[in-house]
């Protein structure tokens, strides 16, 4: 873990360190989470009955009663795919629906320079290696051949800023440039996953229960790989487009798991918008409608995972919508699930809903500046800084 930690850091600077680690801490609480869980609720007959002392109940199910022995944490986890292991999953091909009015326009060249004008005609779904060449890699996030520091247009003038403080802007789209790119977070994030962890699709049976954490493209990156960054992706990403995406997931994922009687891994969505509009609220909303307990086995980061009032009723009253607030719940459940009566049969248990993680934005600023060091034309002087805090009493540590 701390070589796989210094090489994801060593790699690009300019990865918010911030998310990186947050993801890295909030994905290993999940996973361990995901363990005691199993630890405490059913277990597959072939393992309970190899463990010295035991003997598997009803059904397969954890020995209960005076004399039982429950399973260590070390052999829980050899019962399982290894917790450490992710796997990037593939596009879905039939997620977006082209036939739909909302989803029907062919994008300009200039909006999607990764596809060539036969793949626009054909409409097809690139794959994430393809992306990963043009799209997805560090050099299309952050152009340091189009550096821009103090001076030049967009950005500050020399007499307000030290002359280090530059900034490496992303490809501009449909001609468009932009200093930054707010809406990035998911490209940058998959990007470095893409350095780490190798990519299964429907030829490789989708990673058949290997893995402990499947990265999935997000489906607003579904819209983007084949229509370009269009803010009509809010009309076409609602309801039955969003409820295909969920099925897709559990199909490739987690019923396939389920038939082998093994685990299902924890599926990572990196969504690069906050949910402040129908296409992402959608994507919520038919998440909670899933069946079984694909939420619960969810794990999605956003810049912001406050959700609008009444949303979060979706997954139930004692849903927490923080992170730190969710896992400390769940952590709370799986202690009151261990201190039951071991003479009453265990209840199946279920988180309800996914886990929300907030990010920092991602900006090309190239290095960290002495904003009270002279430099050049630039020299420091009083700063007013005014902050709006706004929090709710409600949200313990907040």
């Amino acid at each position: 873990n701390a070589h796989a930690r210094q090489a994801w850091n060593d790699r690009h600077a300019r990865c918010p360190a911030p998310s990186c680690a947050r993801m890295r801490a909030f994905l290993h609480g999940a996973l361990l989470l995901e363990l005691a869980a199993c630890q405490l609720a059913r277990w597959p007959t072939s393992f309970a009955t190899s463990v010295p002392g035991s003997a598997a109940g009803p059904d397969g199910a954890a020995p209960t009663g005076p004399g039982a022995r429950v399973p260590t944490a070390e052999e829980a986890a050899a019962s399982f795919p290894p917790l450490g292991r992710v796997v990037i999953g593939e596009f879905f091909q039939d997620v977006i629906p082209w036939d739909a009015p909302e989803c029907n326009h062919t994008p300009s060249p200039a909006r999607v320079p990764w596809l060539s004008p036969a793949d626009l005609r054909a409409r097809r779904m690139p794959t994430l290696a393809e992306l990963g060449r043009s799209a997805l890699s560090i050099d299309f996030l952050f152009r340091e051949s189009a550096r821009r520091c103090p001076g030049a247009p967009d950005l500050v003038d020399p007499q307000g800023a030290p002359p280090a403080f530059c900034v490496h802007p992303p490809y501009p789209i449909d001609r468009a440039s932009h200093v930054f790119d707010m809406y990035q977070h998911e490209r940058l994030m998959l990007a470095r996953w893409l350095q780490e962890a190798s990519v299964v699709g429907p030829e490789e049976g989708w990673g058949q229960c290997g893995a402990g954490v499947v990265v999935l493209p997000s489906l607003v990156l579904h819209y983007y790989a084949t229509h370009g960054l269009d803010w009509t992706y809010e009309e076409c990403l609602q309801n039955d487009v969003a409820a295909a995406y969920w099925r897709a997931a559990r199909a490739a994922f987690v019923e396939p798991c389920r038939a082998l009687g093994r685990r299902p891994p924890v599926l990572v969505v990196n969504h690069p918008f906050s949910w402040d509009n129908p296409g992402t609220v959608s994507l919520l909303r038919q998440l909670a409608l899933q069946p079984g307990d694909l939420a619960s086995r969810v794990v999605i980061s956003t810049t912001m995972s406050n959700l609008p009032r009444g949303l979060h009723r979706a997954f139930g009253k004692k849903w927490k919508d923080g992170a730190e607030d969710e896992l400390s719940r769940r952590e709370a459940l799986l202690r009151a699930h261990a201190a039951r009566d071991p003479s009453q049969p265990a209840k199946p248990l279920t988180f309800a809903g996914p886990l929300l993680v907030s990010v920092a934005r991602s900006t090309g600023i190239a290095q960290p500046v002495d904003w009270l060091a002279p430099a050049g034309p630039y020299r420091p002087g009083r700063r007013d800084i005014d902050v709006l805090f706004s929090a709710s009493l409600s949200r313990r540590g907040h």
